[in-house]
């Protein structure tokens, strides 16, 4: 019988339910969430602090996985995985924690590698030779080398992660402090740290009072509990140091008065027997321990170093290395509120979107739809530590282009607004700061001269001493443009420099003073409560379709910084907090934005493409090659080469035959999976290709009546017998199916919401559209429409989807966006879907079809579309891993495949026609052709998932949308419909929708959620379907 003291119990929307327990013998944290998933998964997570640039944390994450004490054989983990039915396993380093996961198919699996791999976690060997092999050392001709040394040296000098550090090492200046220090490690901390360092932080942090197990599944608590406190005793005899000291707080008591003593207590009791006595743990009391334990000053990320702010706001110059000088990155940050503040923590987050993630918001708008184009895209992210911190990353800033008018763009943005209201801002005067490196910049954008010179006098990378090389030290006086300690304008004034019509040097500038502007007009408030009304609709759906990935990182982070135990409920019941925010005036939000980001000091990073920093990488690299050589010589190196080659043929070897056999094998059979109920109108693909869906449902008629009877008598809206419910669904749709002139299937699920799938085939359109498809997608719900006969401007069109979806998007295949250069499985299929709640069922395929038939495109927004796509391209193809995955694109795939055009080489074939605006009536008059040749229902399928039987007319659309003027030939015109959409803000019905939402998911507690995979098993159903029939002889098979 295990010790575990229950401290929370959570009951959740959609039925779930999270558990915490707590150990007194050792400190140890459990975390059960209770799901209707045959999926069980656990995500075991450590308190990771890093204390220097050494990289200890992520070290450690690459060496569990080479053997424990007990099974010292690498690989042998995920081989004993495969067994319990699992794809392997798994692990992450972030900055304030480590954790290693797993995911099985059943309970069996799971229990059977569950102390295994708690094993492999917290006693692992730790050897010489594994460090070696797996991190770091020198291996031929003085090269330096190791699976760490190796991932951290892709990422170090990349855009993304320089701007990422220079912005935390100064949000966190303290030189004490956690958040300042590369986790993965820096390559000059790598080359210093040995394995003596690794074990030294090993028994600092990898401590069972360090240690949360968080599993989400179908299972009995009582089940896991046992298996854990078993390995906990195993444990503690190995590690004695870490096993707590006892102390007395239980209550005894006889067994006649027991009974009565359990009903008065309250539930958050634990029993126990010894022998004849059965005593009751003091609940008050092991609570008090617990918010000892938690609250200890030992724990990691309980110092106050680590939220010491800095004072005044800095600008920030670095480069990355670039073979071209296209774009740059630029990002502004700010410190935000505590970790336990989740209402202000949430409000900043909606305000971040109303402000960036749309084309339609203010920031968006100003950056992306002005002449110029500032840049390919930007992004609002908050950072969620301690204290956290958010910013507006502003991505594929072009560099070496001119803002022909940005002078005439300046004051038509107010860019030198009075910012009275805010302190220590810089006051960007490039004359004062730049010098030669402001000649330089010049020059380059004049010449596209790659000798930049000027890099050393801003570049705190490049320095004569190899040491500090590394090292990207943000505090170089030449590179940080420090505030002035009093308040002042922004006043970017072109007319007095030369350089600043580089966007990169204002976008930040033209950013703050559109913040500004928000500020000062009227907020759309419709607009934001549309925002708000929508993200608490997507936690909803994402609880229901993948909770394990939304509460995992909330419950992370509650062990990680929570302090008292009603801090789990206040971070996990987001409803209260989203109805307050719904509830919240202007002066409220206007607030936030003053507090958190007008008056709020910023630390800003201009990241620079520089050849002359890829330049002088490489030499320094060389440089380091020829100091190895020097300092062991070549036959000492060779030597060193050939004991590396020997230390890894001995852990790559297989482990032992017998050791493979220390699990059962899980057994499928034992793993219950809730199948989809699928309703469509045509011939089935399965072993029995003659039986329809009404046979399949035959053997239910008899009970037909019998049922009703108990259907009518039940106040539950579901029939306990799924399958007679199916079948009267059956005969509601039969009729309608029959008439429908393209494939369409019905996926019946228990949900609130509906998800629907275009399925557009592209195999058969005319060679010389086809390379335009990736544009068409990018164009997808961006475009105007046509509505009532009338043009609506994208703008307006993108507030009625808010208002009214939940997500939408267009992927080519399973999966895969073009923005990304990558085709999905079964690439020749379009996929655009839409997702929103049920209720708003035929305000749905309205949105989809006016988006996909009604689309108006016009050369302006075409020309946006276009400079941002192509912007995006160039940056994309300095990145080494996604040239390699075009690569093996171009080597696998027919250049007219749809995998094939969406590759970067192919797309650019295409973007790069924006260079020439003669080009842009072309593409245009193409782009119509393509979708007039796409959008034919000859090409289409439709998926359709949903609860049915909460639906009164399923197919109200088809007549409303489409004339079916032969059946035969299943000829057919697209109707003009009348819409009721009226394109105001009009949100009237918000708090009704929650009321709704509350209602209706307590109607599913008795039925079993359908599984992600289960559906995309139905998705490849369909597209197998597409790509071997013509969907004109398509034979209507009930």
């Amino acid at each position: 019988m295990y010790d575990y003291v229950r401290i929370n119990s959570i009951k959740l929307e959609q039925d779930l339910e999270v558990e915490e327990y707590y150990s007194l013998d050792s400190g140890l944290r459990i975390i059960l969430n209770k799901t209707k998933s045959p999926k069980i998964y656990g995500f075991f997570t450590l308190l990771t602090e890093a204390e220097n640039d050494e990289g200890l944390p992520h070290t450690l994450e690459h060496l569990i996985f080479l053997g424990s004490h007990k099974y010292p054989y690498k690989g042998l983990l995920d081989f004993l995985a495969y067994k319990c039915l699992s794809e392997g396993t798994n692990a992450w380093t972030a900055i304030d924690h480590t954790c290693y996961t797993i995911e099985t198919f059943g309970i069996e699996g799971f229990c059977n590698i569950l102390p295994i791999y708690l094993d492999f976690i917290l006693n692992p060997t730790l050897e010489n030779n594994m460090f070696l092999s797996e991190v770091h050392h020198i291996f031929e001709n003085g090269t330096h080398n190791g699976v760490v040394y190796s991932e951290m040296k892709s990422i170090e000098n990349n855009c993304e992660n320089i701007v990422e550090r220079t912005v935390i090492t100064n949000l966190y200046p303290s030189k004490k402090g956690g958040y300042r220090y590369e986790t993965g490690g820096t390559l000059e901390g790598l080359r210093q740290t040995n394995n003596n360092r690794v074990r030294e932080y090993f028994k600092k942090f990898y401590k069972l009072n360090n240690f949360a197990i968080i599993i989400f599944g179908n299972f009995k608590n009582d089940v896991i509990l046992d298996i854990i406190h078993k390995f906990e005793e195993y444990h503690l005899e190995l590690n004695p140091s870490q096993k707590k000291q006892k102390i007395d707080i239980n209550n005894y008591y006889n067994d006649q008065n027991m009974n009565d003593l359990i009903k008065e207590e309250n539930d958050n009791i634990c029993l126990n027997k010894e022998g004849k006595k059965i005593y009751i743990y003091d609940i008050k009391k092991c609570k008090e321990l617990f918010l000892k334990d938690i609250q200890s000053n030992n724990r990691p990320w309980r110092r106050p170093e680590n939220i010491e702010k800095r004072e005044g706001s800095l600008i920030i110059k670095k480069y990355y290395p670039c073979n071209n000088l296209n774009n740059g990155q630029v990002t502004i940050a700010w410190r935000g509120c505590p970790w336990e503040d989740v209402q202000t923590k949430l409000a900043i987050s909606l305000l971040g979107n109303y402000l960036t993630d749309l084309t339609t918001s203010p920031v968006s708008k100003r950056l992306l739809e002005d002449k110029e184009t500032y840049c390919s895209s930007l992004d609002f992210s908050l950072e969620d530590l301690k204290e956290n911190y958010f910013s507006i990353d502003i991505y594929d800033v072009s560099y070496k282009y001119k803002c022909h008018k940005i002078a005439n763009a300046m004051n038509d943005h107010n860019v030198g607004t009075n910012m009275d209201t805010q302190k220590g801002i810089t006051n960007i005067n490039q004359n004062d700061h730049q010098n030669d490196d402001e000649k330089y910049n010049q020059h380059e954008v004049n010449n596209n001269n790659d000798d930049d010179d000027h890099h050393h006098h801003n570049d705190d990378y490049c320095k004569n001493n190899i040491k500090n090389i590394p090292c990207n030290n943000t505090q170089d006086n030449k590179n940080v443009l420090e505030p002035s300690n009093e308040k002042c304008n922004i006043n970017v004034n072109p007319s007095n420099t030369r350089n600043d019509n580089i966007k990169m040097n204002v976008v930040a500038d033209i950013t703050r003073n559109c913040l500004n502007e928000v500020y000062e007009k009227p907020l759309n408030m419709d607009r934001l409560k549309n925002i708000i009304k929508r993200s608490y609709l997507q936690h909803l759906r994402d609880l229901e379709t993948s909770p394990h990935y939304l509460l995992n990182e909330i419950l992370i982070k509650y062990f990680i910084y929570g302090s008292n135990i009603c801090d789990l409920e206040k971070c996990l019941n987001l409803k209260k907090i989203y109805i307050q925010l719904l509830n919240e005036d202007e002066k409220y939000w206007k607030d936030i934005l003053k507090r958190y980001i007008l008056q709020n000091d910023y630390v800003e990073v201009r990241c620079y493409p520089s050849v002359k920093k890829a330049k002088k990488i490489e030499s320094f690299e060389k440089k380091l090659i020829e100091m190895e050589q020097q300092k062991y010589g070549m036959e000492k190196l060779n030597k060193m080469v050939e004991n590396i080659k020997k230390i890894k043929e001995n852990i790559e070897k297989k482990p032992p035959k017998g050791s493979i056999d220390i699990v059962e094998s899980a057994k499928p059979r034992n793993v219950y999976i809730e199948g989809i109920t699928v309703f469509r109108n045509f011939k089935s693909l399965m072993n029995e290709p003659n039986k329809t869906d009404e046979q399949i449902f035959a053997n239910v008629k008899a009970t037909i009546t019998k049922d009703d009877n108990q259907y009518n008598q039940n106040n539950d809206n579901y029939s306990n017998n799924s399958s007679t419910q199916n079948f009267r669904l059956l005969k509601k749709l039969t009729d309608d199916l029959k008439r429908i002139i393209f494939p369409i299937q019905l996926s019946n699920i228990y949900s609130n919401f509906v998800c629907i799938h275009v399925l557009i085939n592209s195999k058969n359109i005319d060679k010389c559209l086809k390379p335009y498809l990736p544009l068409l997608s990018y164009l997808m719900f961006e475009t105007d429409i046509v509505v009532n006969n009338k043009n609506i401007k994208c703008e307006n069109f993108i507030e009625e989807m808010i208002r009214n979806t939940i997500n939408y998007d267009c992927n080519f295949g399973l999966g895969e966006n073009a923005k990304n250069f990558k085709a999905g499985s079964l690439g020749n299929i379009i996929c655009i879907q839409i997702v929103g709640l049920l209720e708003n069922y035929e305000k749905l395929f309205d949105l989809l079809f006016l988006s996909i038939f009604k689309m108006n495109l016009t050369l302006h927004r075409l020309e946006i579309i276009l400079k941002s796509a192509y912007q995006n391209l160039l940056q994309k193809k300095n990145k080494p891993k996604t040239l390699v995955i075009n690569l093996e694109y171009a080597l696998r795939y027919m250049k007219n495949s749809n995998s094939g055009l969406v590759s970067i080489g192919q797309q650019e074939l295409i973007l790069k026609l924006i260079e020439n605006k003669n080009n842009l009536l072309d593409v245009y008059n193409k782009l119509n052709l393509l979708k007039d040749e796409l959008f034919n229902l000859k090409n289409i399928a439709l998926v359709i998932d949903g609860n049915f039987s909460k639906v009164h007319n399923v197919f109200s659309w088809y007549d409303k949308w489409f004339t079916i003027k032969n059946m035969q030939t299943c000829e057919y015109t697209i109707n003009n419909p009348v819409i009721d959409f009226n394109f105001d803000s009009d949100i009237g019905n918000t708090c009704e929708s929650f009321k709704y939402l509350d209602q209706s998911t307590k109607t599913q507690q008795h039925k079993v959620k359908q599984q992600d995979n289960v559906k995309q098993q139905v998705y490849i159903y369909i597209y197998i379907y597409m790509s071997v029939t013509t969907i004109s002889d398509v034979s209507m098979d009930l």
